[in-house]
C-alpha cells in the first residue's frame, strides 16, 4: 500500500538578516512540518549585521564588521534564541564559543562625550548588573508602566543624594511651598527611620512615596480634602500631586545649582536629574501610559522634551543624555549631522526598556564577530532542522498573480555557478559550504570560498563583489507558486523594496506609503588596529568603553573591541601585532536625496557605487584622525605635535607604505547598498509600517526591523521580534502574548 504523506507547505524566505533566520527558527519549533529554504545575495548571512574574517595574509583572520554591534540585555526575545540555539547546537564543552555565556559577555562600562562652552570633556559611567540573565524563560519581565515613574524618581533621588548639593543642609521646608503640600509631605515621609534634614530629599522621597500609590486598586494614602481641591479620580489626583512635588524641588535646585553650572559634578547632576524630570513629567502630563507612546509619535523626541524640562538656557536638551539616543539610532534625516530626527514615541519606548527592563547588564559585547557569534550557530542549527539554504542568489523581483491577491512569481539572479562536489565528500558537501575555521571557531569569511565557484579565480581577480547591488549574475532563475513555494517571507530590508517589489507597490497604497514614508539612511563604519593600547594613546579611564555622542564627526560612536584580539589571528611578533581594536560608526549623508518614483525611492548603480562610497569614508577617517582624536586620544600626534602619527597603525602589507598611505591597510566601510541602510523612526512614520503578518497579499509576510515591531527603531531585537511575528501569522507559534516587549508602552486597553 503506498505511502501518501502530506505534502510539506514550501516557505521561501527570502534574505538571511536577524529577522528573516528568527523567523525560520521560530518555524522549525513550531510543531508543524515546514520545508524552508532560505534564498540569500552572496556568500554570507547576517544581513546589516553581517561579518567576516580576512583572508589575506597581512590581515591574519581579523574580523570585519558592517558597523559596531552590541546587544542590550534588554533583548529578551534575540537572547532566548540564541539560548536555544547554542543549546541546540551542542558544542564540545572545550569548544571555542561552547555556550551562549561564553559567546556574550556583560560590558559595564560606557563613556558619553560633553560639549560644555565649546570644550569636549569626558563623561564615564560604571554601570551596574544584577542576577537576572537576558532572555531567561521564567526571567521577571515588566512590572505596570506606572512603576518605572516610581523607578525614575528612586533614580533622581539616588543622583540628588549623591550631588554636592545634597552635602550642603537646607531646610526641611521652604517658604514657597503651600501649606497642604508642606504637611502631605511630611505623611508621606514618616516612615523614614531618621528625622530629614534636607528640603531635597524629603522631596523627592515624597514624591516617590505618591508614585507608589499609581496603578493600586485600593491606594494606601488617604488623599482627604487633597482629592476634591484637584477633582477627579484617584489617578489623577496622584499624578497632580507627584508633579507638584516635582515641580517644587527642580524649582528649588535650579535655584541651589545655576551659578555653579561650571562644576563637572553638578553640572552632570543637574543634567541627569533634570533629563528625567522631563521624561516622568512627559509621561504624566501627556497622559502617556493611558494613551500609549503612541501618541506622541508624530512629535521629535528632543523637541517633545524640551517642553517638559525645568528650562536652563538648553543645557539639558542639548546634552549627551538627550542625544545619545539619536547617534545610537543614526536618527539624521539624509544621514546629515544638521538634520536629527527621531520619534519620541520610538525614543521613549527604547530610553525606558534599557533604563529599567534590561538584565544581567544594560550591555552584553559579542566575542567574536556578529557573523561568527549569532549567524554560524543559526545556520549550523537551522541546517540540522532541515532548512536549506541557497547562496548566491539575487531576489530581482516579486510579481503578483491575475488578481493582484498574492505572490505568484519571484525571478531570482544566479551569482555564480558552483563546481560540482569533490569526490569523496559526505552528502552535506552539496551546494555552497560557506565557512571557515579561526582557531577552531566556525566563521564567515570576508569574501567568497573562490575554489568553489565556476571562473573562481578569475571573479577573485576582477574584484567582483557579490553583495554590491548592480553586480552581475550568470542565470535568472523564476520561482513558482505550488512548485518552488506556497508562502514567502520577505525579510530583505526595506531600502531594497522599491527595486524588488514595485508590482507590489503599485498595487497597494499602503505599500507605497510605507517605503516612501519609512525612511533609511547610509552608515559608515572605520575599523582600526593599533599597535599600543587605549589608555597608551592618552585613554585612561576604566576598562574597554562603549563611547557614544563625541559629534565633531559623523564617525560618533567608538567601541574599543580588543577583547576580540584572541579570536583573531595575529602573530606574536612586536610592530606587527596590535594590542588595540577601535571601532567607529555613524550616519553617512547622501550626496543627494534618494529620487522618488513611482515605485518609491531608488537610485542608479553610480549613486550605489561601493568604490566611491568607501573613498569617502576614508577620508572622513583620515580628516577625524589628524584633526578630532586628540581629545580621545591625547597620545596620537605626529612629528611636531601635529595631525595624526599613522606609524600606530598595524599595517603587514609587504613593503608597508609610512604616512597615511596606511589608512589603506585597515577595514573602512560605507553602507550604500540598498540592504544595507538602517532604517530610521522618523515622527510621524510608525503608522505607515506594516505588521508582519498584514502584507495585504494572502501569501506574503515580512521580517525584519522595517515592520510594526514594538521599538519601531532599527535594532537586533526589533528584528527578532518581527521575526516572531511573521512566524505567528504562518503557523501561529509563538502566540503574540508570548513575545516579549511586544505590547509594553501600549494603552491598558489595547487589542490584541
Amino acid at each position: 500500500m503506498a505511502d501518501h504523506k502530506p505534502k510539506k507547505e514550501k516557505i521561501a524566505i527570502l534574505g538571511g538578516g536577524v529577522g528573516a533566520l528568527t523567523a525560520a527558527f521560530a518555524l522549525t519549533e513550531s510543531g508543524r512540518d515546514y520545508d524552508i529554504t532560505v534564498y540569500q545575495l552572496g556568500w554570507r548571512l547576517g544581513g546589516k549585521g553581517a561579518s567576516g574574517r580576512n583572508l589575506e595574509p597581512p590581515a591574519n583572520y581579523r574580523i570585519e564588521e558592517h558597523g559596531l554591534h552590541v546587544w542590550s540585555g534588554l533583548y529578551d526575545n534575540a537572547f532566548r534564541l540564541m539560548r536555544r540555539c547554542y543549546a541546540d547546537l551542542g558544542r564540545a564543552p572545550d569548544a571555542p564559543l561552547a555556550t551562549w555565556q561564553e559567546a556574550f559577555k556583560p560590558q559595564n562600562f560606557v563613556a558619553m562625550e560633553e560639549c560644555y562652552k565649546g570644550e569636549w570633556f569626558h563623561w564615564p559611567f560604571q554601570l551596574p548588573t544584577n542576577e537576572e540573565l537576558p532572555g531567561a524563560e521564567d526571567a521577571t519581565l515588566f512590572l505596570p508602566l506606572w512603576s518605572y515613574i516610581g523607578e525614575a524618581l528612586q533614580l533622581m533621588r539616588r543622583l540628588f543624594k549623591s550631588s554636592p548639593q545634597a552635602q550642603r543642609p537646607a531646610a526641611q521646608a521652604a517658604e514657597n511651598l503651600e501649606g497642604w503640600l508642606q504637611e502631605l509631605i511630611k505623611r508621606l515621609t514618616a516612615d523614614l527611620e531618621k528625622p530629614l534634614l534636607h528640603l531635597g530629599d524629603a522631596l523627592l522621597y515624597a514624591a516617590y512615596k505618591a508614585a507608589k500609590q499609581l496603578g493600586q486598586d485600593k491606594p494606601g494614602l488617604d488623599l482627604g480634602d487633597i482629592a476634591r481641591w484637584f477633582g477627579g479620580g484617584v489617578e489623577h489626583v496622584l499624578q497632580e500631586i507627584i508633579l507638584k512635588i516635582l515641580t517644587a524641588f527642580m524649582h528649588w535646585l535650579w535655584a541651589e545649582v545655576k551659578d555653579q553650572l561650571d562644576q563637572a559634578e553638578t553640572r552632570r547632576a543637574w543634567m541627569s536629574i533634570n533629563f528625567l524630570y522631563g521624561n516622568a513629567r512627559g509621561v504624566l502630563e501627556g497622559e502617556l501610559i493611558e494613551k500609549g507612546f503612541a501618541a506622541v509619535d508624530d512629535q521629535d523626541y528632543r523637541a517633545w522634551l524640551q517642553s517638559y524640562l525645568m528650562p536652563d538656557d538648553g543645557l539639558t536638551v542639548n546634552s549627551p543624555l538627550a542625544w545619545f539616543i539619536y547617534d545610537a539610532d543614526f536618527a539624521y534625516r539624509d544621514g546629515d549631522a544638521s538634520k536629527p530626527s527621531m520619534s519620541a514615541s520610538a525614543a521613549l519606548y527604547s530610553l525606558i526598556r534599557l533604563a529599567f527592563t534590561w538584565k544581567g547588564a544594560v550591555i552584553w559585547k559579542m566575542q567574536a564577530g556578529m557573523g561568527d557569534t549569532v549567524f554560524t550557530p543559526l545556520y549550523r542549527v537551522l541546517q540540522k532542522r532541515g532548512v536549506r539554504f541557497e547562496f548566491f542568489h539575487r531576489v530581482k523581483q516579486l510579481h503578483l498573480s491575475a488578481d493582484q491577491q498574492s505572490i505568484a512569481a519571484i525571478t531570482m539572479g544566479q551569482q555564480v555557478k558552483l563546481k560540482p562536489p569533490q569526490a569523496g565528500t559526505s552528502p552535506c558537501g552539496k551546494g555552497y559550504q560557506p565557512l571557515i575555521e579561526v582557531k577552531g571557531l566556525e566563521c564567515w569569511p570576508s569574501t567568497p570560498l573562490y575554489e568553489q565557484i565556476v571562473d573562481g579565480e578569475h571573479l577573485k581577480r576582477e574584484k567582483v563583489n557579490f553583495e554590491d547591488w548592480c553586480s552581475g549574475e550568470v542565470a535568472e532563475t523564476t520561482l513558482m507558486v505550488g512548485q518552488h513555494f506556497d508562502r514567502v517571507v520577505l525579510g530583505i530590508s526595506i531600502g531594497a523594496l522599491p527595486y524588488l517589489c514595485c508590482d507590489l507597490i503599485k498595487a497597494k497604497p499602503k505599500w507605497k506609503d510605507m517605503v516612501d514614508q519609512v525612511k533609511t539612511v547610509r552608515t559608515q563604519a572605520c575599523q582600526l588596529w593599533l599597535q599600543p593600547t587605549a589608555y597608551e594613546l592618552g585613554w585612561t579611564l576604566l576598562g574597554e568603553p562603549t563611547l557614544s555622542t563625541y559629534n565633531v564627526s559623523p564617525l560618533n560612536s567608538w567601541a574599543d573591541m580588543s577583547h576580540l584580539l584572541d579570536r583573531e589571528g595575529w602573530p606574536a611578533r612586536g610592530e606587527h601585532y596590535p594590542l588595540n581594536i577601535a571601532y567607529f560608526c555613524g550616519p553617512m549623508a547622501d550626496e543627494e536625496p534618494l529620487p522618488l518614483t513611482d515605485c518609491g525611492p531608488r537610485q542608479d548603480c553610480r549613486e550605489l557605487s561601493q568604490e566611491a562610497g568607501d573613498q569617502k569614508v576614508k577620508e572622513e577617517a583620515r580628516r577625524f584622525l589628524e584633526h578630532d582624536i586628540a581629545h580621545l586620544w591625547p597620545r596620537t600626534a605626529g612629528p611636531a605635535g601635529q595631525g595624526f602619527n599613522w606609524q600606530l597603525l598595524v599595517d603587514n602589507r609587504p613593503g608597508a607604505p609610512q604616512g597615511p598611505a596606511r589608512l589603506e591597510s585597515q577595514y573602512i566601510r560605507a553602507n550604500v547598498q540598498p540592504t544595507e541602510r538602517y532604517v530610521l523612526s522618523l515622527p510621524g512614520s510608525a503608522c505607515y509600517r506594516l505588521d508582519p503578518g498584514d502584507s495585504g497579499f494572502a501569501n506574503l509576510y515580512l521580517a525584519g526591523d522595517w515592520t510594526k515591531n514594538a521599538f519601531n527603531s532599527g535594532c537586533v531585537e526589533a528584528a527578532a521580534i518581527s521575526g516572531l511575528l511573521a512566524s505567528n501569522a504562518i503557523s501561529g507559534y509563538p502566540e503574540r502574548d508570548d513575545i516579549v516587549g511586544l505590547y509594553f508602552g501600549q494603552p491598558p486597553n489595547r487589542e490584541t
